[in-house]
């Protein structure tokens, strides 16, 4: 493959959800409908991450392995929230529910999910690549139908500079139908 600046990316990310199910904008260069909901300011960006394990089979006779076998893989959209909202760490945590009573005083309340259950979500990955002069920024989404919250929960509270944050690992499951993810970009 040719040296191509064009296909060198740099540029930030941007992280929606919603409901497992719903829709994915068809086109990279719109906006997300309305049931899209963008999680806010990260402290460092967002990470795809696939972690893949493989077995191989091999010979006493032979240095090299004989066969290679994919055996396990997961796949995660991870980075750490900037906005520490009650609405995100109901995606942190898996779910839940946020009730509000008008008081007084008014107070909003975030229940947490029972142990056992969890709420999926889609997620959509909105990243700028292939920034150059000649090309200018594209968009490309990274598209998960289902994922769930797998993430440790870690939110220190400290004096300024530091800002409470919340550690976001979102990790892709197989849905009901079609693919486990998708990366689309306009051509």
């Amino acid at each position: 493959m040719p040296r191509a600046v064009s296909e060198v990316h740099v540029g930030p990310g941007w992280l929606y959800t919603a409901d497992e199910g719903t829709a994915f904008p068809a086109d990279p260069a719109t906006a997300p409908a309305v049931d899209w909901v963008e999680i806010g300011y990260s402290t460092e960006g967002w990470n795809f991450v696939v972690d893949r394990t493989f077995e191989r089979v091999l010979a006493a006779e032979e240095i090299d392995p004989l066969l290679t076998f994919k055996t396990a893989q997961e796949i995660h959209v991870r980075g750490t929230l900037l906005q520490n909202s009650l609405e995100n760490l109901l995606l942190a945590l898996g779910g839940g529910e946020i009730t509000t009573d008008a008081g007084p005083p008014a107070t909003r309340t975030y229940s947490p999910p029972a142990t056992t259950e969890f709420t999926a979500f889609a997620v959509l990955l909105r990243v700028e690549a292939e920034q150059s002069a000649t090309v200018g920024t594209e968009m490309r989404d990274f598209q998960f139908q289902k994922t769930v919250s797998v993430g440790a929960i870690d939110m220190p509270h400290n004096k300024a500079p530091n800002a409470s944050v919340i550690a976001i690992d979102f990790e892709a499951q197989v849905p009901s139908a079609g693919d486990i993810f998708n990366i689309v970009e306009l051509t």
